[in-house]
């Protein structure tokens, strides 16, 4: 017997919890507290709805907004690396 097809929404959200669970996996930051995991995961979110533009966007961007996009990026990286460290810092304060 053959499975319903699915929706484009259940698509579009098992794509989005997949892309959530890679990126937290990728930056190490499966451990954090869970009220603080939920606004993770919304920003992941809304990060990865726009990065399937992404290679849309720089095929058309000047060269200079290209290297803004990627400033960005690293930034937003280094973010993360920054909550994950705060995170770890704060369970160690707690014990």
């Amino acid at each position: 017997m053959r499975e319903p097809r699915k929706t484009r929404e259940e698509i579009q959200q098992e794509a989005e919890a997949r892309l959530t669970e890679e990126f937290l996996e990728k930056y190490h930051l499966k451990d954090i507290d869970d009220k603080d995991l939920l606004m993770m995961k919304e920003i992941i979110a809304s990060c990865g709805t726009t990065a399937f533009l992404k290679f849309f966007q720089l095929t058309v961007l000047k060269p200079a907004e290209r290297y803004m996009l990627s400033y960005l990026a690293t930034m937003v990286k280094q973010n993360f690396i920054i909550i994950r460290k705060l995170d770890e810092l704060v369970k160690k304060l707690d014990k």
